[in-house]
């Protein structure tokens, strides 16, 4: 741990790279947190900012957790968390880009007692510090909106070059991506030893279907979706129990909540027909869902959206699609802040999420019957309070922090080739079922 002198001359010596912080607290507390900090850039950042140059991330670490952190070639340090007294830690210099720093943190193994989720593994977030170069992985259709994800790990880099197709050690193929066309290599061109895998992000309605055609079946070894029974599982979000859980004063966040539900959203006409419900739902008792986005009274930055729902009780995380364990940002992004999220969608959220920590549709007959719930339940401040204690109970992970975590696991399989061989002899089997919603009237 480096002293108060260290510290100084370090900032001021690198006031243009970045540091690298841990700060323990003096309370003794069980929950510590790492921090990355461009010193010119002092502000908040959500953990989907990890890979992005000059961030700022807040990860929680549990008391005498072992913490490995690399940065590069420049450093590397291990400490240890289990003193409790003030420090501070400051890492050399790594300047411009911050893709090749990992943090590995063994997780709390013991999570709720009465829960247990695919959500809720014990995620350990890979020790990716950059090797010599063994493996290419090439992406070969990369979606135009992936940017600032993580392009190597371990022994292996990210390449999108085609023409390098039969040196790569995997291929990946993006399901919702144009481009995807037929097999580039015959059985016979192809390396043994390369893995072709199947990735998406969305449900098999929003995706190019070339992957059905019979020329692709058999092709895959591996698959990379939002899925648990992916071999590389991409959720939208991922949750861990918190060991210490801050204190709030949940009667004043009840009482300056003046509106009951709201719903921001920009795709208007949905194969789940949400819109259909949430029209029901105002249908029936008028201005019970405000809604905002490019489907209603305006669109608001993302800055200003924390601001807009403090007001309201209830949000609507109604997803698009009824598929197979497809649940989104939706649901996350309503579940980190003090606010209730109302579901709706294919996944079976029991299975998934804690209960008491958010309202399913599935639960009542009708939007009508909805309704009065949540009407109910915003009279009761009891009622509405104990599922934001319960909700505050864990901690929420999302972003592109989750996909360059496979990135890394796939690093790891190609590395172990023999042990992790595997061919999908049936495409229909990867994405799962979509159904149409019987919840209308």
């Amino acid at each position: 741990m480096g002293n108060a002198d260290t510290t100084k001359s370090h900032f001021y010596r690198l006031k243009k790279y970045l540091f690298l912080v841990i700060v323990v607290s003096l309370t003794g507390t069980a929950m510590y947190e790492i921090i990355l900090i461009h010193p010119s850039h002092i502000m908040p950042f959500n953990l989907n900012q990890l890979y992005r140059p000059w961030s700022a991330v807040k990860i929680p670490v549990l008391h005498g957790a072992p913490v490995t952190m690399s940065i590069d070639f420049f450093a590397e340090h291990e400490l240890n968390t289990t003193t409790t007294l003030f420090g501070t830690a400051v890492a050399s210099s790594y300047q411009e880009n911050i893709t090749q720093i990992s943090t590995s943190i063994k997780t709390n193994k013991k999570y709720d007692d009465h829960f247990k989720s695919a959500y809720f593994d014990n995620y350990t977030l890979s020790n990716g510090s950059i090797q010599e170069v063994k493996h290419t992985i090439l992406y070969w259709n990369k979606p135009f909106w992936m940017k600032d994800v993580r392009d190597a790990c371990l022994n292996c880099e990210v390449i999108t070059n085609r023409s390098k197709a039969r040196d790569a050690s995997a291929i990946v193929f993006f399901g919702m991506a144009d481009g995807m066309g037929k097999p580039p290599l015959t059985l016979e061109e192809r390396n043994p030893n390369q893995a072709w895998i199947f990735s998406s992000v969305e449900t098999p309605l929003h995706m190019f279907q070339e992957y059905m055609s019979p020329e692709w079946q058999g092709k895959f070894n591996w698959t990379w979706t939002y899925r648990p029974s992916a071999t590389f599982f991409q959720p939208y979000g991922i949750m861990l129990k918190k060991e210490y859980i801050p204190e709030k004063n949940y009667s004043d966040i009840f009482h300056r909540k003046s509106k009951l539900a709201t719903w921001i959203v920009s795709h208007c006409q949905t194969d789940s027909k949400r819109e259909i419900y949430v029209g029901q739902m105002n249908t029936y008792k008028n201005g019970t869902v405000d809604i905002f986005g490019g489907c209603g009274k305006y669109k608001p930055t993302w800055g200003e959206r924390d601001n807009l729902i403090k007001d309201y009780k209830f949000y609507i995380s109604f997803e698009n699609s009824f598929c197979s364990d497809y649940f989104t940002e939706k649901f996350f992004s309503a579940f980190s802040t003090d606010i209730i999220p109302v579901v709706r969608g294919g996944a079976d959220y029991t299975k998934y999420v804690p209960n008491g920590t958010y309202i399913d549709t599935q639960d009542f007959r009708s939007p009508k019957e909805l309704v009065d719930y949540l009407m109910q339940m915003a009279s009761d401040e009891k009622m509405y309070t104990e599922i934001l204690r319960r909700k505050d109970r864990y901690q929420l992970y999302a972003g592109s922090q989750l996909f360059g975590e496979c990135v890394c696991r796939i690093c790891q399989k190609l590395n172990d080739i023999d042990k992790n061989r595997a061919t999908i002899i049936n495409n229909l089997e990867i994405m799962g079922d979509c159904r149409s919603p019987k919840d209308l009237r």
